[in-house]
């Protein structure tokens, strides 16, 4: 499987996610027209923000945040899946490298641990208010 570079994402999902995080209205004309562009080539957009969303945040929260909210702008019964499968993402008990005995862990890693496990919850949410509409 191909890795999405860091900040590209291709084609009309990379078009949209940028007009997304740059326009200020539903109503502006360079938004409607990223949306219709959107629509019309969701095979593809499903299929890119499916190799977006399996791969670890690594960063990328706000990335992987507009491509739900791309997923969810198609107002699709074809993207309930995709939505679905992130809303689903079940964070492990005890969250991975959590051990039964005490341990000295290192606060900085700890950190990260908690912020990757915060971030996925909230793009489960995300992914949850997104398929309502």
């Amino acid at each position: 499987m191909t890795s999405v570079p860091e900040g590209s994402l291709p084609g009309a999902l990379g078009h949209f996610v940028a007009v997304l995080n740059t326009v200020n209205s539903e109503s502006d004309a360079e938004y409607v027209s990223s949306l219709a562009r959107l629509r019309s080539d969701k095979e593809q957009v499903l299929a890119d923000a499916s190799r977006l969303l399996v791969q670890p945040l690594k960063g990328q929260f706000a990335l992987h945040h507009s491509v739900l909210l791309a997923v969810g702008a198609l107002r699709d019964p074809a993207a309930l899946h995709l939505l679905g499968k992130v809303a689903l993402n079940a964070q492990p008990l005890p969250p991975k490298g959590a051990s039964a005995g005490p341990e000295f862990v290192e606060a900085n890693q700890l950190e990260h641990e908690v912020e990757d496990v915060v971030q996925s919850t909230m793009l489960a949410l995300d992914a949850i208010d997104e398929s309502k509409c």
